[in-house]
């Protein structure tokens, strides 16, 4: 109920959503999800999005995203990416990879359809190669700067950013699993 009444708040959104975490709130998983759809709490999370879309706290876009799947499902996160102002912004790009994994892990009644399964894994591509491109082309400006010692000391590993490993590590997971998936319904 807070976060319907402060979904600019910080601190506010942030509590609400980390409670997934606890074993009473995943003990009550159906009916919170129940009950949140009915408060039409979808419309919240999507007016979130407009106002934290470009923070850094990659948990409390992730806590996000994954209460939205659970309310409105994988299109909704989709919609979100699609929307979002600020397609560079890592945090946002890694939190819906790693949210659309454990939804997808642990609920995979959300691929509803080959069609959706389709649009997850084309995301999850592209989020990966533009996160690639994007690295390689901060690689060749911090070599043509004569700064190579950027991709030693860590900043760009390896023509790598840290963000970059991670989307690539989370893009995997949820390319992995959507594979398995795809796999199962083929046998089954």
């Amino acid at each position: 109920a807070a976060m319907r009444r402060h979904p600019k708040s910080y601190k506010v959104t942030s509590a609400a959503l980390r409670g997934r975490d606890c074993d009473a709130a995943r003990a009550v998983t159906g009916r919170m999800v129940e009950v949140l759809r009915l408060r039409d709490m979808g419309s919240t999370f999507h007016r979130m999005f407009r106002v934290w879309s470009t923070t850094n706290d990659k948990e409390l876009l992730e806590d996000s995203f994954y209460a939205l799947g659970l309310v409105e499902g994988l299109t909704a996160i989709l919609q979100v990416l699609a929307e979002c102002e600020d397609v560079a912004n890592a945090a946002l790009r890694s939190a819906a990879l790693q949210a659309m994994f454990e939804l997808v892990r642990t609920f995979p009644h959300l691929l509803a359809s080959q069609q959706l399964a389709q649009s997850v894994h084309a995301v999850a591509r592209n989020i990966v190669a533009q996160s690639v491109e994007a690295d390689a082309a901060a690689a060749d400006a911090a070599t043509a700067q004569g700064d190579a010692s950027r991709c030693r000391t860590g900043e760009l590993q390896g023509f790598a950013s840290v963000d970059g490993v991670e989307i690539a590590r989370r893009g995997e997971l949820l390319l992995g699993v959507l594979q398995a998936g795809v796999a199962a319904q083929a046998g089954g």
